[in-house]
């Protein structure tokens, strides 16, 4: 895997991982019980569905700090690719759209939202 898509997959997973730690614990720091982590698992998964797609955009672009046009466009500098992986990662996992409707989107070939997908899944 490149240095760039470890590094975007590493903020992810960074992202995730401070939400599930944040939930684990309560003021006492005793650690809640498995019936607690459930559901606050089960809430946390169902608010992070609810972002659109420019919600999801212009919070990849505040924190990548690129623009939109970089993200969504034809740009090939390596911080714009890493975090347009990024992108596509999240909206397949957030659900928001189908690959075709996210390759029509950012308007690439569907057999490369796959080809990225199994890039980020496997590694």
């Amino acid at each position: 895997m490149s240095t760039n898509t470890e590094k975007a997959r590493e903020q992810y997973l960074i992202l995730l991982g401070a939400a599930v730690d944040k939930l684990e614990y309560s003021v006492e720091n005793e650690p809640r019980k498995e019936t607690q982590k459930t559901l606050l698992q089960a809430e946390m998964e169902q608010s992070r569905t609810k972002l659109t797609w420019e919600q999801l955009v212009e919070k990849i672009t505040v924190e990548e700090e690129i623009s939109q046009e970089k993200l969504v466009g034809k740009c090939r500098i390596r911080q714009v690719v890493a975090a347009r992986k990024r992108l596509i990662y999240e909206v397949l996992e957030r659900e928001l759209m189908t690959r075709t409707q996210l390759a029509k989107a950012l308007q690439i070939d569907p057999a490369n939202i796959t080809r990225i997908c199994q890039e980020l899944t496997n590694n």
